[in-house]
């Protein structure tokens, strides 16, 4: 059974963006569709060797398992990301897993007859390419973010980051509200910029107190303010 019922649809996917209906319709012809509830636990790496998933809707976290049991979270993918070993990097033990933040669908397809449609469809390997290089410039954002001395200032840019890739503006009287709608506990937060949970509330704490972030029953991200944020990084 096809991806999806209609292949044009496939062009709202950053991936499929501009692509002919006859390219669109053998891919959605290889791919299936694979819908995943929040906190699945769905992937491991050595699975990701031979299937390639593309975020249709929804967005995941990618973690991986450290010798202490802890999980050091390496990434936030949304939609139009493109998962796979090629993507995420090789992990020799297997201990990557990805896991939906919020409720997602995901499109996958055999790794081979990917790469076979890369090589057969100039436009399928710009968008690729393009993906690609979109992901390569947040993990350099990322990196610039952990580089804070301090827990507060490492939050504050990773909200910040979050917001300029997920953000969406929030009619407020000051024009300058923006709402991030991940659903992010405090010990995503953690993982996240490398912190303790005690740690992240605290400085939490204070940008509620300066009144420039807060989050809502439904542990999503409201930034008050901005230009306020931006002062603070």
């Amino acid at each position: 059974m096809p991806a999806v019922p209609d292949p044009t649809s496939l062009r709202r996917i950053a991936l499929f963006r501009g692509m002919a209906l006859a390219e669109l319709a053998v891919l959605n012809g290889l791919m299936r569709r694979h819908m995943l509830p929040a906190g699945a636990r769905i992937l491991m790496s050595d699975q990701l060797d031979d299937t390639a998933y593309v975020i249709q809707d929804g967005v995941v976290k990618v973690v991986v398992e450290q010798s202490d049991g802890s999980e050091l979270m390496m990434a936030i993918l949304g939609p139009g990301d493109v998962i796979g070993a090629l993507t995420i990097g090789e992990c020799p033990d297997g201990a990557h897993s990805i896991l939906p933040m919020e409720d997602s669908t995901l499109l996958w397809i055999d790794r081979h007859a990917f790469e076979r449609c890369i090589q057969t469809m100039p436009e399928l390997s710009a968008n690729l390419s393009g993906v690609l290089g979109r992901r390569v410039r947040l993990a350099n954002d990322r990196i610039e973010a952990m580089a804070g001395i301090d827990v507060r200032t490492r939050i504050v840019r990773h909200l910040l980051l979050l917001a300029r890739e997920y953000g969406e503006s929030v009619d407020d009287a000051d024009g300058d509200c923006v709402r991030i709608p991940l659903r992010f506990t405090q010990a995503d937060l953690a993982r996240l910029v490398g912190a303790s949970r005690v740690r992240v509330n605290h400085a939490l704490s204070e940008l509620r107190r300066r009144e420039v972030v807060e989050m809502d029953d439904g542990q999503k991200v409201r930034i008050r303010n901005m230009a306020a944020l931006e002062k603070l990084r």
